[in-house]
């Protein structure tokens, strides 16, 4: 009678963690201190210069975030609190502009209307430091 013995083979391995880059890990932290990466953009016409304005920051509406122009399309990126609302629209060459590819609305109150995104959240988020 043959007698079989098994034999274990082991695959070369590192004791060294690989990161897993393909994951959405986010940083724990509560809810109240979590923000968003939320991007903006605008297809490019024939306009010099574009900025975001809006409710995101004390002045928004006065003095704009630049936007980069990258190939076709006018873009940039703002920290956003997880939950919240924000009121945007582009100002472009002087002229005010509502997200043309954003059909979400509001009136602001004066007669006008702007681009709102809600409710924030996201797959990955940064944490801000606690208030002191």
């Amino acid at each position: 009678m043959r007698r079989v013995v098994p034999v274990l083979l082991l695959a070369a391995c590192s004791l060294t963690p690989i990161p897993d880059v393909t994951s959405n890990f986010a940083e724990p932290c509560e809810t109240s201190l979590r923000v968003c990466e939320v991007p903006f953009s605008l297809k490019a016409g024939m306009e010099q210069t574009v900025e975001l304005r809006g409710d995101f920051r004390d002045g928004g509406w006065a003095a704009g975030v630049p936007m980069e122009r990258v190939s076709d399309a006018w873009s940039t990126t703002l920290q956003v609190p997880w939950g919240a609302s924000v009121q945007y629209k582009f100002f472009a060459d002087m002229k005010w502009l509502l997200d043309p590819v954003n059909m979400a609305s509001v009136p602001d109150g004066k007669g006008n209307t702007n681009s709102v995104v809600r409710d924030v959240s996201c797959v990955k988020w940064a944490c801000m430091p606690a208030a002191r």
